[in-house]
C-alpha cells in the first residue's frame, strides 16, 4: 500500500471518528473561524504535507493551488457535509498528488 494511500485512510478515519477534541471554547472559535472542528483542520494539514512532498511534484505549484483559501474551503466543504466513503478519499488524494505531477 502506497504511502498516499495510507494518509488518505488516515484523513479519513480521523475526519469519521473525531480523535482529536479541544476544551468548548476553542472548539467554538474554531468552528467560527473555520467552519469545521479541529480533525478536518488535521486531514487537510495531512494531505498538504503529503502531496507538496512526493517525488515528482511541482512543489511551487502545489503549494500556491492547496494553499489558496479556496481550495482550503473546498477540501473543508466537502469533509464537512459530504459522505465520504474510505474509496472516494483515496481518490480524492490520488486526484490531488496527480494534478500536481511533473
Amino acid at each position: 500500500m502506497s504511502q498516499t494511500k495510507k494518509l488518505a485512510l488516515l484523513c479519513y478515519w480521523i475526519i469519521k471518528y473525531k480523535p482529536f477534541i479541544q476544551n468548548r471554547n476553542i472548539a467554538e472559535r474554531c468552528y467560527k473561524k473555520n467552519k469545521c472542528t479541529i480533525n478536518e483542520l488535521i486531514a487537510l494539514f495531512i494531505i498538504k504535507i503529503d502531496i507538496t512532498n512526493l517525488p515528482n511534484v511541482d512543489y511551487n505549484k502545489a503549494m500556491r493551488a492547496l494553499y489558496s483559501s479556496e481550495m482550503e474551503t473546498s477540501l473543508i466543504h466537502t469533509f464537512m457535509h459530504t459522505d465520504t466513503t474510505k474509496e472516494s478519499m483515496i481518490q480524492l488524494v490520488f486526484s490531488l498528488e496527480m494534478a500536481f505531477k511533473v
